[in-house]
């Protein structure tokens, strides 16, 4: 019995021993840093050159073209939607041309609107971007009555608008040869606002 002790306790030591000898054996060791991880966000940052639409004294056959200059001055990509306000109708203050009791001008006027991205003035197919009053593109501008475009928006109508890209949003106008007296002193307004999203 004595002798599973003694033969016990020399197993202990030895293992001990052992243990405490192995944690001085010299290993190879080899340690990376990897510093200056960071996350930062970007931005999309759209400005506007705005010049405002601001006509008056016009008369049938008057014409004219406007523009706003939209740029991405952000880090990011997004993506361009243009929202067009309610057309509202303002009645001349002479009663000798009220009619009905509303302003006409919006019934007469026509505008077209597109997306100039080359910035010079002039439609180029298959790059510049028509649009259309029902919130659609088409292949190339056209005229539609200033009412009809009341409310109308263009959701993602660039899809990819990258940093530093600017483009022109133009608006040409015109007042037919042929409109009626029912317009004099007659106004139409409203607004347009961009946004761009990721």
């Amino acid at each position: 019995m004595l002798n599973k002790k003694i033969l016990l306790s020399i197993l202990i030591i030895g293992l001990v021993g052992i243990l405490a000898g192995s944690s001085t054996w010299a290993r190879f060791s080899d340690s990376e840093e990897n510093s200056g991880n960071s996350i930062t966000a970007g931005t999309l940052n759209l400005t506007l050159v705005d010049n405002p639409l601001l006509i008056t004294n016009a008369a049938p056959g008057d014409s004219g073209t406007n523009f706003k200059a939209l740029k991405n001055e952000g880090t990011l990509s997004g993506k361009l939607s243009i929202y067009l306000s309610t057309v509202t109708n303002t009645e001349g203050t002479s009663p000798e041309f009220q009619v009905g009791g509303h302003g006409d001008i919006g019934m007469t006027a026509m505008m077209k609107l597109w997306i100039d991205k080359n910035k010079n003035g002039v439609f180029d197919v298959g790059s510049d971007v028509a649009l259309k009053y029902d919130g659609t593109i088409t292949a190339s501008p056209t005229y539609y009555l200033i009412q009809q475009y009341s409310g109308s928006h263009w959701d993602n109508v660039i899809p990819s608008m990258a940093s530093n890209d600017e483009y022109y949003f133009m608006i040409e106008w015109i007042i037919p040869n042929d409109a009626s007296n029912d317009i004099q002193g007659d106004s139409v307004n409203f607004n347009t606002s961009y946004t761009l999203d990721q």
